[in-house]
């Protein structure tokens, strides 16, 4: 679908509909123009009925969550564009059919029905009965949300949920128990579906403190907080990209962490921002981190790298907008680094990005990066096996040619079949068995020394 933006200023409301059903497109870049256009559209307008039924019946009504999710974002901001438009009498009877669309799915809309309450409480007062206590019951206390902070300090919550009795516990002041019983109490608050409604309108703010607390010492409040950003990030579907990305860098800065829980916490959050964000986006946002002088940060975000060309292997759209050139430096010196486990992942992140996106292009910048040319025959060897990493269903990564051995202390072995490996290569005239000299031996890729053609890698995922 191609359209120019000249000629989408110019649409008559009679294409509203099929501009609203492109909004459940998988590719971001004609959602957000398609959505901008419609913005710019009602503008012009001078009657919104086309739209408002549209928008009823062929986004909120439809069976495509993206479709569901961006329709109630567009209707959101028209409500803060046009706020008169919500009091005109004219538009009176499409906009309580709208209430009681979003009504009879309030699992899914009451986000958004709270977000638009400032705007539909006048004529909410018109629904019939059953629809009218529906509404009121999930209304109630909605007060708080639409406070700014400090009105709702004095009310005796923070950000519209907290009590001022929790909210002591994160003073600096306090000792360690009463920050550690706070963020449990915060926890259980933030699990409570009715606080999230209320939360939402207050989420920049929380999200900003939440990040402060990522710096505590305390390991308890680090480890809980990170589960809270994650219950967030799962529970709030229609969370703006701006507001997310108030957490990528202390999320990233915890990848470099010594502590196993809190990297995977933070890679899991990552993962899921990575839902929200345009992952061109992210990938832009996370490349630069791979120069870290903390190691667990360049492994993990090489991981990370091939969770985003896994997930978007289908997408056009990603590939065409791949970075080739800046992800190729970034990542070629590490195939030299002086950590075994992100040599490792180098070479995978490598062979990711050569099997999924332009070979060619991938091949010819790592040949201009990359001096060494034994590192360039080894991985050539390594990108001719043809075999990439795959995703479990919770977006671990899982590599096909690895074994995969849980210890207790919640460490991955994977263990390189390295004589299943050298029969692949035989064929191919370029890997090598194990116990050989080839370059990745001598640097003791893998970490340990070969035992009975088998090298076992530690690595942490």
């Amino acid at each position: 679908m191609c359209i120019r933006d000249r000629d989408m200023e110019l649409l008559i409301p009679g294409c509203y509909p099929a501009l609203i059903s492109a909004l459940g497109s998988n590719e971001t870049l004609l959602v957000r123009k398609v959505y901008g256009c419609i913005l710019k559209c009602l503008q012009k307008a001078s009657d919104f009925s086309t739209f408002f039924k549209a928008i009823q019946c062929d986004g909120l009504s439809s069976e495509n969550p993206t479709l569901c999710r961006n329709s109630a974002a567009l209707l959101t901001d028209l409500a803060k564009d046009f706020p008169l438009l919500f009091s005109d009498s004219k538009y009176t009877l499409q906009l309580l059919s709208l209430i009681e669309t979003m009504l009879a799915d309030k699992f899914k809309f009451a986000s958004t029905l709270i977000q638009l309450h400032p705007f539909l409480h006048q004529v909410s007062r018109m629904l019939p009965v059953d629809a009218k206590r529906e509404y009121d019951e999930l209304m109630v206390d909605v007060e708080f949300s639409y406070q700014p902070a400090s009105e709702a300090e004095r009310s005796g919550l923070r950000y519209g949920v907290i009590p001022e009795r929790i909210a002591k516990g994160f003073d600096h002041t306090a000792n360690w128990k009463q920050k550690i019983g706070a963020i449990e109490e915060l926890e259980e608050i933030i699990s409570n579906e009715s606080t999230r409604l209320k939360l939402e309108p207050n989420i920049a703010s929380f999200l900003e403190f939440l990040v402060k607390l990522l710096n505590d010492p305390n390991y308890k409040v680090v480890v809980t907080t990170l589960q809270i950003i994650k219950k967030i990030l799962e529970a709030y579907t229609t969370i703006r990209p701006h507001d997310v990305q108030l957490l990528l860098p202390g999320l990233i800065e915890k990848l470099g962490d010594n502590k196993v829980m809190i990297r995977q916490l933070s890679m899991s959050s990552l993962r899921l921002i990575g839902k929200t964000l345009d992952p061109i986006s992210l990938l832009a946002r996370l490349l630069p981190h791979l120069s870290s002088p903390k190691w667990h940060t360049r492994e993990e975000i090489l991981a990370l790298t091939m969770v985003c060309f896994i997930e978007n292997k289908g997408s056009a759209e990603f590939f065409e907008r791949v970075p080739y050139a800046e992800l190729v430096a970034r990542v070629a010196p590490l195939l030299a680094d002086d950590k075994p486990k992100v040599i490792q992942m180098a070479f995978e992140t490598c062979a990711t990005i050569a099997k999924l996106g332009d070979a060619k292009q991938t091949w010819a910048l790592l040949t201009q990066c990359i001096e060494d040319a034994e590192i360039l025959q080894e991985l050539k060897a390594r990108i001719d096996l043809g075999v990439i990493p795959s995703l479990t269903p919770d977006y671990q990564l899982e590599f096909p040619y690895i074994n995969n051995e849980l210890t207790t202390q919640n460490t991955f072995y994977l263990q390189i079949q390295y004589n299943n490996m050298s029969t692949i290569g035989s064929q191919q005239g370029r890997f090598t068995s194990a116990g050989t000299t080839n370059k990745i031996a001598d640097r003791n890729l893998f970490g340990v020394h070969s035992a009975a053609n088998r090298n076992v890698l530690r690595f942490n995922v």
